[in-house]
């Protein structure tokens, strides 16, 4: 709900007004921004509509791509990579939960999706998977802050991954898809207790 005005972004930013513009419009085709007449702009509410729309569009493609990333010989690098990732995240979210803290948070999740998406060999899943993720993040902010299920959401990751590098593609899409699922009742939970528009 908040207003923007390009000219005080530009200075904010110390830019000229022409790529906080190019932004902007960019983050309203998004729909990340409004147009507020004779005034700028104004951010969007986060929506339960678009957050579960979100979730269902994750539940379609995320499912598949880990089935795919289970069928495909994936070396060693791949592995210590997405167990770095979920050791950071472990470690970000046993500190105080702060803002910094969350956007650590969030790149971990999000890239430990977007490898996974990768490793199927598909380049189209893994842009979708990238740009509902990032569509995602502002209501993820939300269940950082008091979400009690932060680690468990660990383990649902570690036991993804080992079905993955089980090469068992039908026990990885149940896995993922049972995530999702967890992660739409999670966020339902959350949109009750934070009053999501």
């Amino acid at each position: 709900g908040e207003f923007l005005s390009e000219v005080q972004l530009a200075k904010q930013l110390n830019s000229s007004r022409t790529p906080v513009r190019e932004a902007c419009i960019y983050l309203y085709h998004e729909g990340l921004l409004r147009v507020a007449p004779y005034k700028g702009y104004v951010v969007t509410e986060v929506s339960v509509q678009e957050t579960k729309a979100l979730y269902q569009v994750r539940a379609i493609l995320e499912p598949a791509a880990a089935e795919l990333a289970a069928s495909n010989s994936l070396g060693p690098e791949f592995f210590s990579a997405c167990e770095a990732l979920l050791q950071e995240n472990l470690h970000i979210i046993r500190q105080q939960r702060t803002y910094e803290g969350f956007k650590q948070q969030c790149r971990t999740e999000h890239d430990l999706h977007c490898a996974i998406a990768r490793a199927s060999g598909n380049e189209m899943l893994e842009k979708f998977v990238r740009e509902t993720m990032n569509r995602l993040r502002r209501f993820l902010y939300l269940c950082y802050r008091g979400a009690p299920w932060l680690e468990a959401v660990v383990d649902e990751h570690k036991d993804i991954l080992e079905a993955i590098r089980r090469q068992d593609g039908k026990r990885a899409r149940k896995l993922m898809e049972e995530h999702l699922t967890l992660g739409s009742t999670r966020a339902s939970k959350v949109a009750i207790t934070v009053k999501v528009a």
